[in-house]
C-alpha cells in the first residue's frame, strides 16, 4: 500500500515548504509537472537524449 496524506497534512507540508524552505508554489507545480511528464514518457519507453 502506498503511503498517503490527509488534506490537513499536504496543506502542513506545502506551508513549510512554502515558509521554512521559501520554495514558491509555483515551482513545486512545475517541479510535479516535470516528473509527470518524465515519468509518462519513460513509461512509454521513449528517451530523450
Amino acid at each position: 500500500m502506498i503511503p498517503s496524506l490527509t488534506a490537513s497534512q499536504m496543506t502542513e507540508v506545502d506551508r513549510a515548504i512554502i515558509e521554512d524552505y521559501h520554495i514558491e508554489l509555483i515551482q513545486m507545480m512545475e517541479l510535479r509537472i516535470g516528473n509527470g511528464i518524465n515519468s509518462r514518457v519513460f513509461s512509454c519507453g521513449w528517451f530523450l537524449f
